[in-house]
């Protein structure tokens, strides 16, 4: 298993689906987003998979980033996108987002992560 391990956040792919872990209080600025796309697109060598993503650590997305990661590049080489979440108020956040910026994939938000895996399962 190939791991890549940054200062805020860790990204592997296992079991045919990349993984990604923002560690604890992190606030998501541009260039981290930037950085997270770059490292993501060398990972899957120019394949494609679902991804998960691990935000229940993060503190704040700006904007700006997360416009990036929902935006064709930010899901160049991704098939659906289960993000992990702790918090209601992290829910209502994330599903008004998604209302307003439909992506060109599925995106979907968990509290479990069991049941974000299997739902990532139809998109390998």
């Amino acid at each position: 298993m190939t791991e890549i391990r940054e200062e805020y956040f860790e990204l592997w792919l296992e079991d045919g689906v990349v993984k990604y872990r923002y560690h604890k209080g992190i606030i998501i600025d541009m260039e981290m987003a930037e950085k997270l796309v770059q490292y993501r697109l060398k990972l899957i060598e120019g394949k494609t998979y679902p991804g998960f993503v691990d935000a229940r650590e993060t503190v704040y997305i700006y904007n700006g980033a997360k416009k990036y990661l929902a935006s064709d590049i930010g899901f160049i080489g991704t098939s659906a996108v289960a993000i992990l979440i702790k918090s209601h108020v992290q829910k209502i956040l994330g599903n008004t987002f998604i209302l307003l910026k439909p992506a060109k994939i599925p995106v979907k938000l968990f509290t479990e992560e069991d049941k974000a895996l299997q739902w990532l399962e139809d998109y390998k």
